[in-house]
């Protein structure tokens, strides 16, 4: 095909498209292109031959996602494809395996770029912007998850420990934790750790480097560190440097691969600022009003997904008289689904706390839940399915419209 035959699209957001070998990623893959206003019907189920035929049938668009995970010659098909593209189509190659020498053979050969499954809103994002501006732009190592609730007593510490605690045990993966509660943190309750933190002397410090925020931070284990500080009420009125808190952030993302936020409720100075540069942010509501009304106003200050920050909405209810509205209504006024509601554990984490530490791994259902959040808030697909009652199933049911 000659260059003067093909056919472009111009609509950019319009014209990306997907390809994946996994039946059950499409509708995964569906939910990210959405989340970035791209659109999800683009996605589609095919390897790199059906995604050779397609653009022989259908206008070439800007770019292209194809999975070569079920390719024997992966090199040799990527070459038909870029064949019927054109060279203004930017490809990038998703694939599982692990090989320097692939990866520059098909840069020599002309893709974009290699992503490695399973890929992450996030990174999903960062190559379709890199893809735009027509470079590959640097990228930090580590990954930012930001934990709040919209009011107090939500269970907010309890879950974003339990997350760094899976991280670094179960996935062991180099984790940072971060209790970012000044006045009244409660982090290094559960760890068991009664030592002084490093966290005031950290926002105090003109100039932070690695190895004094290293000095800053206690072991919990060989894969997860804790910055924390004794509470002080009298910090609320102190006045932090601009963005020293989002430069502690960068630094703790060139040192560790995830870095977990415990933000409080009130967003003190710099909390918000997290939210809005985080990857993933997760916010524990209850089903009440006022938690209704302060998620509502939360979204509207961290903005959407369009830029690959996963927002993550979870349901904590902790007690009985936690819920005054229900599920339905509370989504109804957000404007949006709750993503997960985590079992009832207060029994077993107060019993667990008496004996020392927490242990996440413990908890039952509630750490199965717990392993399903992670996965959300890692962009890792998971097996993990929500329990809904019986009438709630139905209700679904009768309520879906006819397309």
């Amino acid at each position: 095909m000659s260059e003067q035959q093909l056919q472009y699209t111009a609509d950019e957001l319009g014209s990306i498209v997907l390809f994946t070998t996994q039946k059950d990623q499409v509708a995964l893959y569906a939910d990210d292109f959405q989340r970035l206003n791209c659109a999800p019907e683009n996605v589609f189920l095919g390897n790199v031959e059906k995604a050779t035929q397609w653009v022989k049938d259908n206008a070439i668009p800007m770019a292209m996602f194809v999975d070569i995970d079920q390719e024997h010659y992966p090199l040799e098909s990527l070459a038909s494809l870029i064949e019927v593209t054109g060279p203004t189509c930017k490809i990038v190659a998703l694939g599982s395996q692990v090989n320097l020498d692939l990866y520059r053979n098909m840069l020599a050969q002309g893709i974009f770029d290699y992503l490695l499954k399973p890929i992450t809103l996030d990174r999903l994002a960062a190559t379709l912007s890199s893809m735009k501006k027509g470079v590959l732009e640097e990228q930090l190592i580590g990954r930012t998850i930001a934990v709040t609730g919209v009011k107090g007593g939500l269970g907010t510490s309890t879950i974003a420990f339990g997350i760094a605690q899976m991280l670094a045990n179960q996935s062991r993966i180099s984790t940072a934790l971060v209790d970012y509660d000044r006045t009244n943190g409660c982090l290094g309750l559960l760890a068991g750790i009664n030592q002084d933190g490093g966290l005031d002397g950290v926002l105090k410090s003109d100039n932070l480097d690695v190895r004094y925020l290293h000095r800053s931070m206690t072991q919990v284990s060989d894969k997860l560190s804790l910055l924390n500080q004794v509470p002080n009420y009298q910090v609320a009125e102190e006045r932090l440097a601009e963005d020293h808190v989002l430069t502690l952030g960068a630094t703790l993302c060139q040192m560790f691969n995830q870095v977990v936020w415990d933000l409080p409720a009130s967003q003190p100075q710099g909390a918000l600022d997290v939210l809005n540069c985080a990857q993933s942010r997760i916010i524990v509501v209850d089903y009440t009003v006022t938690a209704a009304r302060n998620t509502l106003r939360l979204l509207e200050n961290i903005g959407d997904e369009t830029d690959g920050q996963r927002i993550v909405i979870v349901a904590n209810l902790r007690q009985e008289t936690s819920q005054s509205i229900s599920r339905e209504e509370f989504e109804k006024f957000i404007g949006r689904r709750i993503d997960l509601q985590l079992p009832t554990a207060d029994k077993v984490l107060e019993q667990q706390l008496l004996k020392g530490p927490l242990k996440v791994s413990e908890l039952g259902e509630f750490s199965s839940a717990l392993a399903h959040l992670v996965d959300l808030a890692c962009g890792r697909p998971s097996v993990k399915k929500e329990k809904r009652n019986l009438l709630a199933l139905f209700s679904t049911v009768f309520e879906r419209k006819a397309s």
